[in-house]
Order: structure tokens, then C-alpha cells, then sequence
């Protein structure tokens, strides 16, 4: 096998792809439809069981459930309840502790239940699609 073979044929005279790569094709039935929201570079969200009535709010749900994400992970660093009391050095020193609990996943104490800022979030957007999904039932009857 060269670098540039893709695909192989088979013996039913079907072609397969090449090597390890059947878990990354992509299957889907026709007529069914997917939205991929992508709010970083290389970094994408897929939502399934969506059609062109409900994509508007499905792509309106992807934005919210990832902003309310990202502003539950800031607000959930530790912080001073008193940064008054500290200098401008060691408010630095602060802000740096911060940044490094928030890479090393240690954001907020979790005693019982460890419920990640993902969950979180979505559950906020679950409840906002749910609202949507309310209010677009009562008006279709």
C-alpha cells in the first residue's frame, strides 16, 4: 500500500476504507440531518435529530449552552472575597493560582456530586429548549 491509498477493493467488488479508519466514516441515513456548531478552532460540537424546522434553535441552542459553559467555568475559579485587602503583586499571584486550578480541573470544591461546567451548562439550555419546545407546541394547536 502506497500513502495515497484511500481505499481498497474487496472481494464483493466494493470498496472499503483503507486501514483503522471505519470508526471516523460517517454514517447517516438519508433524510436525516445534523448541526455542527464550532466555537473554537478544531474544536466542534455535533447536535443529531434535528430537521430544517427546529436547526434555527438547535444553532441558537449550541451558542447559548457553549457561552453559559465558558461563563460558568470563569465564575467557578477560586477568588478572593476580599481582593481589596491584596497588593497588585499578589493579585497577580492570585490570578496566576486561578489559571493553573482551572488547567489542573480543580475549579470548585465537589463533597458530594462533581457536576462539570458542561452539565451545567447544558442543563441551562435544556431548560431554555424546553421553554422553546413549550411555547412552539401551544402555538401549533
Amino acid at each position: 500500500m502506497t500513502e495515497e491509498t484511500l481505499f481498497t477493493k474487496q472481494r464483493n467488488g466494493r470498496y472499503k476504507p483503507w486501514g483503522n479508519v471505519d470508526h471516523c466514516t460517517d454514517v447517516m441515513k438519508a433524510g436525516q440531518y445534523r448541526l455542527v456548531y464550532c466555537p473554537e478552532d478544531g474544536h466542534r460540537r455535533y447536535y443529531y435529530d434535528i430537521t430544517p424546522d427546529t436547526a434555527p434553535l438547535m444553532a441558537a441552542y449550541a451558542v447559548a449552552h457553549y457561552a453559559m459553559e465558558e461563563a460558568i467555568l470563569e465564575r467557578a475559579k477560586y477568588r478572593s472575597s476580599t481582593p481589596e485587602l491584596y497588593s497588585p503583586e499578589q493579585q497577580a499571584l492570585i490570578k496566576e493560582f486561578q489559571q493553573k486550578m482551572a488547567d489542573a480541573g480543580a475549579l470548585m470544591p465537589s463533597y458530594w456530586i462533581d457536576s462539570t461546567a458542561y452539565d451545567i451548562a447544558k442543563a441551562g439550555a435544556d431548560a431554555l429548549k424546553a421553554i422553546a419546545a413549550f411555547q412552539n407546541d401551544g402555538l401549533s394547536h
